[in-house]
């Protein structure tokens, strides 16, 4: 059996990924700017030629209007390559120079001047990297003069008044290579918008790679386009590319006819389709969670995990509410659980039979206010609240109680506070007996012993009597009594 999956973090949403097709058409958009860029590229060598035979004529004729001074056609024809060299750089919207072999300023134009807030002049007979900025423009143009090509193109950077720009430059051998004509073309906005294309393509990869799930491209046929591989992808495939690959072809009929009917429902209504399905792997079950989003016409991103821990936990969990459950509803003693305020939270139908109602709903419905309704003393109530303020739980807390009906009983309670992780109190639970046949019993025995305590007095005295009869003085008393005549004695 094969199949996909890993530990859900349950925040994930599989809305916030970056689609395929989102990365497709950004690649797209670069690559025609790129294209763009080779045909500017292709019109500023042009301009560089033309750049180029220019001087090389004006170099010509300088020396030829030196010769023939007084010649007017000389005059005309340089003055009008002068002028079609001037209006060639004026039209270049960027840096143009000119540069001998030494690697000194023969020229530049404008533009390259007012980058610099300089004149045009301030430039010629300067070394190429006089100003800050501008090395890597520099060390370019060595490496070409040393090199026998007649001309390079090559992306700059360059720092204009503390700001970084990019700049295509595009540069062209005259005078039998003993000068440069460079030509360039701003690239800043498209250099900065591929620079965070690939920041944006490393975030993603790395946001991608950081998440422990399958993530497929599945077409609306079945077929496998791409696959952001999970740990031990190979368990559940059975492959360890399955790129190309029909989902028919690796998984069991029975699970690929049910991922083609949630990937036609994704596509079809566009809203994400979320099925759990079991996987045999050797000696156990395996149980995973498939969510399935539409990516376009023709195709959707599936996302995998192994739920299989969450679903053993929860069975756990739901084993054990129903455990405490049984033992809450049929334990024979009472329990609760009260808030702060004064109010049953939960009570088991023990405690409401305790305390005369028919079962745990009325009683906590009836009663509102504990300390009034329920103590006898409501001095009682508040010494319970203080002692679990002060030890977080009470043990054998006696007090007397009111019924329903009015009467009074005596119960017993084991009582504990529960907080939550910063130490505020939540509520009270605990285990209520009602204790009232004890109190009667343990007041039957205490009248009893005061009884026995008042016959044993009275047998007590009845023996010291005896005992002081049998005695010889009480005997000579008794015979010296017997003598004497009362009527004279008291006459």
């Amino acid at each position: 059996m094969s199949m996909i999956g890993n530990t859900w973090e349950e925040q994930t949403s599989p809305n916030q990924l970056l689609t395929q097709e989102s990365l497709t058409a950004e690649v797209a958009s670069l690559r025609q700017e790129l294209a763009q860029v080779k045909q500017e590229k292709s019109a500023l060598q042009t301009i560089l030629i033309n750049t180029r035979i220019l001087s090389e004529q004006i170099n010509i004729l300088l020396p030829h209007e030196s010769l023939k001074s007084e010649s007017q056609r000389s005059d005309r024809e340089m003055q009008e390559a002068k002028e079609q060299l001037q209006a060639v750089l004026n039209a270049v919207p960027g840096p143009v120079s000119w540069v001998d072999s030494s690697g000194k300023y023969l020229g530049v134009n404008q533009h390259l001047a007012n980058e610099y807030d300089l004149l045009p002049e301030a430039f010629v007979g300067q070394e190429i990297g006089f100003l800050e900025g501008g090395s890597e423009f520099s060390d370019f143009v060595k490496k070409f003069f040393a090199q026998p090509d007649s001309g390079a193109t090559q992306v700059v950077e360059m720092a204009f008044k503390g700001a970084k720009k990019y700049y295509l430059i595009a540069t062209q051998k005259y005078q039998q290579g003993n000068a440069i004509v460079s030509v360039g073309i701003d690239m800043t906005e498209r250099k900065l918008t591929e620079q965070a294309l690939q920041q944006s393509e490393a975030r993603n990869k790395a946001f991608l790679n950081a998440i422990p799930d399958l993530i497929l491209r599945i077409s609306k046929k079945g077929i496998y386009l791409d696959v952001k591989e999970a740990k031990e992808l190979h368990r559940f495939t059975g492959q360890d590319n399955c790129i190309g690959q029909s989902i028919f072809d690796i998984l069991p009929l029975s699970l690929a006819n049910q991922y083609i009917h949630y990937i036609q429902q994704a596509i079809q209504t566009g809203e994400t389709q979320e099925f759990e399905y079991q996987v045999e792997i050797t000696e156990y079950q395996e149980i995973l969670e498939a969510r399935v989003v539409s990516s376009g016409l023709d195709e959707v991103i599936l996302i995998v995990r192994d739920i299989t821990d969450r679903k053993l936990a929860e069975d756990a969990l739901r084993i054990a509410e129903e455990n405490y459950r049984s033992i809450f509803e049929n334990a024979l003693e009472g329990i609760f659980q009260s808030s702060p305020e004064g109010r049953f939270l939960r009570v088991n139908p023990t405690l409401a039979k305790i305390y005369g109602y028919d079962s745990s709903e009325e009683m906590i419905s009836s009663i509102t206010n504990i300390g009034e309704q329920l103590y006898v003393d409501p001095e009682k109530r508040t010494e319970f609240r203080e002692l679990l303020a002060k030890q977080e739980m009470v043990k054998s807390f006696e007090y007397r109680c009111f019924c329903r009906d009015g009467n009074i009983i005596w119960t017993q309670i084991d009582a504990r506070a529960v907080k939550d992780s910063n130490g505020k109190l939540l509520y009270y639970e605990g285990i209520v007996e009602d204790i009232t046949q004890r109190k009667r019993r343990e007041d039957e025995l205490r009248r009893k012993l005061e009884e026995l305590k008042i016959e044993i007095d009275h047998t007590k005295r009845e023996k010291e009597v005896a005992m002081l009869t049998e005695t010889t003085y009480f005997q000579e008393i008794q015979q010296a009594m017997s003598a004497v005549n009362l009527d004279e004695f008291w006459s």
